[in-house]
């Protein structure tokens, strides 16, 4: 019977950095959430901030996630 080789748990201080760029990542698609909702969306650089905005949320949570 063979047997798998396990790696070790990740490294503290990368994993808190990774949480902290995914939390400044978040806080900065929020914002660009707003801004493109304050915009509105009858011009394309306020579609693209909210657009954009959005992807931002989802990265920064993922980041945040790992």
């Amino acid at each position: 019977m063979t047997t798998i080789p396990t790696t070790g748990a990740p490294n503290p201080s990368s994993s808190g950095h990774l949480e902290y760029v995914g939390l400044m990542i978040e806080i900065s698609g929020v914002a660009s959430v707003v801004a493109g909702v304050v915009l509105s969306l009858h011009h394309w650089p306020a579609a693209a901030a909210l657009v954009g905005g959005a992807v931002a949320y989802v990265i920064g949570k993922k980041l945040r996630a790992l």
